[in-house]
């Protein structure tokens, strides 16, 4: 069991430690943004899990720790870290997006004192989520809360990336702690989404990328070989 974040859980030999085939399914997100998945997503998730689970996985409905606490993390830390780094040169650059990200950045930053100490909140985190995968060493989440993630143009940005970015909230959580993160298309019933694929993210824990692959690799195998996206759907 590796329980220090800052540890790295390498065998001297090489080989990778055997784990469990649980699955974690965290089918919308306890806390705040919770009432903003919708169906699809949700079935999305759900349909992952029993491609996993007709394929030996022990898959059960259970929330990983902290997620709020994760997310909050983020807009503390890389929020503050962008605006600093960027702020000073945006002038060099025409891109109404990064101004518009800036511009929402703007309102998550912290001082110094709170900037440290949710960095050191962050190691705590990580310490949960590396005990949590000791029993679920993958969990299955919405890569977003909506299907239709609105697309942003020069006219709507400064609107839109506020609300984008809380559609792709479980986005943050892989950078934030560190942890190997992929995400996968599935096939959903046509009368929810109109048989349009949707993403799913799958999280291990650190340096088990081969984990995320494994199981990633069972759902594309289950769905087949996929058309390129219509356009008509964007």
């Amino acid at each position: 069991m590796c329980i220090d974040p800052v540890t790295v859980p390498v065998d001297v030999f090489g080989s990778r430690p055997s784990v469990s085939k649980r699955v974690a399914l965290l089918k919308g997100q306890p806390g705040k943004f919770n009432d903003e998945f919708q169906p699809c997503t949700q079935q999305a998730v759900q349909r992952a899990g029993e491609i996993l689970a007709a394929a030996g996985y022990v898959v059960e409905e259970v929330a990983p720790p902290s997620v709020d606490e994760v997310l909050e993390l983020f807009d503390a830390i890389v929020w503050t870290e962008l605006v600093n780094k960027l702020q000073p040169v945006l002038g060099k650059f025409v891109d109404p997006y990064m101004a518009g990200s800036l511009k929402m950045a703007a309102t998550c930053t912290v001082d110094l004192e709170r900037y440290m100490a949710a960095l050191r909140e962050r190691d705590h985190v990580i310490r949960k989520w590396q005990l949590f995968m000791e029993t679920y060493p993958l969990v299955v989440m919405a890569g977003s809360t909506s299907p239709d993630v609105p697309v942003l143009t020069i006219d709507n940005a400064d609107n839109l990336i506020r609300s984008t970015a809380r559609c792709l909230s479980h986005l943050r959580l892989a950078p934030l702690l560190g942890f190997p993160a992929i995400s996968v298309p599935l096939s959903v019933t046509p009368e929810v989404f109109g048989g349009r694929p949707l993403g799913v993210d799958i999280m291990a824990p650190r340096y088990r990328d081969d984990l995320c692959l494994e199981a990633a690799e069972v759902i594309e195998l289950h769905e087949g070989k996929r058309q390129p996206i219509d356009p008509q759907w964007h």
